[in-house]
């Protein structure tokens, strides 16, 4: 997954996917992944590009988040097909796809 490194949105993801069981693989909290020295501490020490996230639910399903992220986060954001999400859809409002 690509999640735009600041602490606002990595604390929401971090959130989101501890409600559905989802941990770090490594003891790292989203304000500490927000760190870039730290984000760079991550890559370099393990030499992995993703924060690997396991959950005992889900063992067939790692799940793992980039550690930079791999464009221009905010131009990507802007180029997304934007259309309403369906009735009933978690999201709610609109969506953005890629």
């Amino acid at each position: 997954m690509v999640i735009q490194l600041r602490e606002e949105f990595l604390e929401r993801a971090f959130d989101a996917l501890r409600r559905i069981d989802y941990h770090p693989a490594v003891p790292v909290t989203a304000r500490q992944l927000s760190d870039p020295e730290m984000r760079e501490r991550l890559r370099t020490s393990n030499n992995k590009e993703v924060l690997r996230f396991w959950s005992e639910l889900h063992r067939e399903t790692p799940l793992g988040v980039f550690v930079s992220e791999p464009f221009d986060f905010d131009e990507e954001y802007h180029l997304a097909l934007e259309q309403e999400s369906s009735a009933g859809h978690p999201c709610g409002g609109r969506t953005r796809l890629w």
